[in-house]
């Protein structure tokens, strides 16, 4: 997931992953758009992810976005990135007068 690219550049969204298992490669992604004109780049965006074990090899990236044109060249902030190792599922949130959101 990117925030777009060129003007008016958009944050980088978000991810919310819950697995008993997280496991495997590759990348997660929730960049900021990039600008290459006179425009501000995106934030970078969030990415949570909740397991009870994990081999996960791969990357989790929420850069902001960059701008190579004057006057804004400088990247824009970056966003977050939320591990949380949890032997409980579904017990994330409560609903209503304590009601568990599955």
């Amino acid at each position: 997931m990117r925030g777009g690219e060129h003007r008016k550049c958009g944050s980088g969204g978000s991810i919310w992953l819950i697995s008993d298992e997280f496991a495997g490669g590759g990348t997660i992604t929730a960049d900021g758009g990039s600008t290459t004109d006179n425009s501000m780049p995106g934030g970078g965006g969030r990415v949570s992810i909740s397991y009870a074990t994990s081999s996960f090899g791969g990357t989790v990236s929420v850069s902001g976005g960059g701008s190579s044109s004057s006057p804004y060249t400088a990247s824009a902030g970056a966003g977050t990135r939320f591990e949380c190792v949890s032997p409980y599922r579904h017990t994330y949130s409560t609903g209503h007068n304590g009601i568990a959101l599955a």
